[in-house]
């Protein structure tokens, strides 16, 4: 299911405030962590997962950077690769909005398909379906066994 970016008003002027307030920046205040926090609230509530999963998520992907462009070419919040924002149809990968609902909605398809076990789930996450189906769990990858890690640390910190 293809959902269309927030209408409401109030979550574009948020989402304006958090792209003006990144200009140049790389941290964000509190305040503006609460902005994303809203929207994140929204696409959890929409997708039936977690919100504080998926703010672990962001956290740990990109510590709330709006900007945040990996090595590897993961771009925004959620740090979503280039086919995951071709597949779910993102414009704009540093978009707040376009972004979480992209990365719940990625997030929401992986916990279906691996039975809401959430180790396996993190691990596709980060690492790909094809190498948590090989391995058939969490791979030997030191960088995919951080990750799942210390999203659940995060998770488990702000249940």
């Amino acid at each position: 299911k293809n959902n269309s970016s927030i209408n409401n008003p109030s979550f574009s002027k948020i989402q304006n405030e958090v792209l003006q307030m990144q200009k140049g920046e790389t941290t964000l205040s509190d305040k503006h962590i609460n902005e994303i926090n809203k929207i994140v609230d929204h696409y959890a509530k929409e997708n039936k997962i977690s919100p504080n999963l998926l703010k672990a998520v962001i956290k740990v992907e990109s510590n709330y950077n709006v900007k945040a462009i990996s090595n590897k070419g993961a771009k925004g919040l959620m740090q979503l690769m280039p086919s995951v924002l071709k597949d779910y149809k993102v414009n704009n990968p540093f978009s707040p909005d376009e972004n979480i609902r992209a990365g719940s909605g990625l997030l929401k398809s992986l916990l279906k398909e691996y039975n809401f076990d959430y180790k396996k789930a993190l691990a596709a996450y980060n690492a790909g379906r094809k190498q948590v189906n090989n391995a058939q769990g969490v791979p030997n990858f030191k960088e995919t066994k951080d990750f799942v890690q210390k999203v659940i640390n995060s998770y488990m910190q702000n249940k």
